[in-house]
C-alpha cells in the first residue's frame, strides 16, 4: 500500500464559482534573474548536513556566471563512499541541465534512509550519471519529451 497525499488533476470549480486548475504551467522558464548575477563558493568542510542527509570531507565549487549555475563536487564522502563529478543548470535561452557525477561504494541503507527512500536495501552502491537535457518548457521537463 502506498501512502501519500493524493494528487489533484484536472480542471475544478471551486467554493465560490472560480475555475482552478492543477498541474505543471506551459509557460517557459525565466532564466533571465540568473543573468544579473555572477559568483563563486568554495566550500571545504570536514562535514556536512543537509536535513537527515550526513557527508563527510567535502570539497564543493559553486559558480553562477553569465546565467549558467555550475556546481563541481571534486570530494564529497558520503556514507563509507565518495561522490565526485558536476552538474550545470540554466542557459540564456532555454534551461538545460547537465550532469556528471560518479558514486561509489556507497553505504544504501544508512543513504536511502536519510533521503527518505527506504531502510529496508542493504549492501554497497554504485552509480555513474552522465545527463544532458535542454527542455523546451515545464511540461517537456516533467515529461522528457523534448530531444536535447
Amino acid at each position: 500500500r502506498v501512502r501519500g497525499r493524493r494528487r489533484r488533476r484536472g480542471n475544478r470549480i471551486g467554493r465560490r464559482g472560480a475555475a482552478r486548475t492543477d498541474g505543471w504551467s506551459s509557460e517557459p522558464f525565466d532564466l533571465s534573474a540568473l543573468n544579473g548575477v555572477n559568483a563563486t563558493v568554495s566550500i571545504d568542510a570536514a562535514s556536512i548536513k543537509a536535513g537527515e542527509l550526513r557527508a563527510g570531507r567535502s570539497q564543493l565549487r559553486i559558480s553562477l556566471q553569465s546565467g549558467q549555475l555550475n556546481l563541481e563536487i571534486r570530494r564529497l564522502d558520503l556514507y563509507g563512499g565518495g561522490v565526485s563529478g558536476s552538474a550545470a543548470f540554466g542557459g540564456r535561452e532555454t534551461a538545460r541541465l547537465a550532469t556528471d557525477l560518479d558514486i561509489s561504494g556507497v553505504d544504501l541503507r544508512p543513504l536511502l534512509s536519510a533521503l527518505g527512500v527506504t531502510d529496508r536495501l542493504e549492501g554497497r552502491g554504485a552509480l555513474r550519471l552522465d545527463l544532458r537535457h535542454r527542455p523546451c518548457d515545464r511540461d517537456c521537463a516533467a515529461l522528457s519529451l523534448c530531444a536535447p
